[in-house]
């Protein structure tokens, strides 16, 4: 806190501006402090006041400001408004995810067309100042009587909630039930998305076969007479379709559908002696 009274340096030199330190950790907090300086005028008083946040708190440019749409915020407050900024707008780079890509109000802050997401930390840095502090005007009138009750003000400063963290520390300590819980919720999970998955892909082939029939037959021939073909190792490409490398490794052979080429394979083999 810094107290600067308004007043003449040459009738009073004895100090003009009074500053109390942040106490540290070691030193013992008090409750008030007096400030005594001579004269007989009117004076005016203005105070200043530091407030210490925590998390610390800081003001932004308002280059920044102007695009995140806040005026303080913690480091890591800035952070995630900023990557949430990038995310509703699609800034990602659609191939190489780490970088971000600026769009015309992002710009002038990447100071190019982008950046990589390692970088945003040191990028915030740069718009980051001390925030501004609470300023409070008062007059001391020597000739008035002071006043009947002193005057409060209420300061809203940012602490550590410790209740809630220990709070959440007991919610978050897993026991035999809650761990049995999460496992069943996590099958759940796997089963509906594997639900979803099913549904979309049903969704994609009625769609396909709605929009223009006759060509979804033919290109679904087509794809089950390819299948066919490499199973059986026949056909117009005598087979060529399997791929020669594979056909060299034992593990080929020891997929699922082996057994099935086999016995189709014999079947056929079957049919052509008894039809001789």
């Amino acid at each position: 806190m810094v107290i600067e009274l308004e007043r003449d340096v040459n009738l009073y030199p004895d100090g003009n501006i009074v500053e109390w330190p942040r106490v540290g950790h070691s030193n013992a907090p008090l409750d008030g402090f007096t400030v005594r300086r001579t004269g007989d005028t009117p004076t005016k008083i203005r105070v200043l006041l530091y407030l210490n946040h925590f998390p610390e708190q800081y003001k932004l440019h308002p280059e920044l400001a102007n695009i995140l749409g806040i005026k303080e915020e913690s480091r890591l407050g800035v952070i995630q408004a900023l990557w949430s900024y990038i995310k509703l707008n699609g800034l990602q780079d659609k191939v190489d995810r780490r970088i971000i890509r600026a769009d015309d109000k992002l710009k002038p802050i990447f100071g190019g067309e982008g950046i990589s997401f390692q970088m945003l930390p040191d990028l915030v840095n740069r718009f980051l100042v001390v925030p501004d502090p609470i300023v409070l005007w008062y007059t001391v009138n020597p000739g008035a009587p002071p006043p009947e009750r002193p005057q409060a003000y209420d300061v809203e400063v940012k602490m550590e909630d410790a209740a809630m963290k220990g709070r959440m520390a007991a919610m978050l300590q897993s026991s035999k039930e809650s761990g049995a819980t999460l496992m069943k919720l996590d099958e759940e999970i796997a089963l509906l998305a594997q639900s979803l998955h099913n549904s979309h892909v049903k969704k994609v082939f009625l769609e396909s076969f709605a929009k223009d029939p006759a060509k979804f037959i033919q290109t679904w021939l087509e794809s089950q007479s390819r299948d066919l073909e490499s199973i059986l190792g026949s056909g117009p490409t005598e087979g060529l379709t399997v791929r020669q490398e594979e056909l060299r490794r034992s593990e080929f052979f020891q997929l699922p559908w082996v057994e099935e080429a086999v016995a189709i394979q014999h079947g056929t083999n079957l049919a052509a002696r008894g039809m001789q």
